[in-house]
């Protein structure tokens, strides 16, 4: 079995790049799919599950908060916030 899982192994990978390894065609693509989540994240935080998620994720707290795209005013632990943005995309 290997000692690290796919997903380690594919950030070991990721964190080792650096930009003038990558092609002009791979940048733009790259820009545009970050575009894209973006894009469809915020739509999707006026969803009837983002918001069910939300509601759920307010029984947690720490000292540390991160917004919900769209919410500024609405805060979570780090962890929790990119729960809930990641239901949103």
């Amino acid at each position: 079995f290997p000692s690290q899982t796919v997903t380690g192994n594919f950030a070991k990978v990721i964190h080792g790049l650096n930009a003038n390894q990558l092609t002009d065609q791979v940048i733009q693509r790259s820009k545009r799919m970050i575009l894209d989540t973006l894009g469809v994240g915020l739509l999707g935080t006026s969803t009837e599950v983002c918001h069910k998620v939300a509601q759920y994720s307010k029984i947690y707290n720490s000292d540390l908060s991160s917004t919900i795209w769209g919410h500024l005013d609405f805060r979570l632990p780090p962890l929790y916030a990119a729960f809930v943005n990641g239901v949103a995309v």
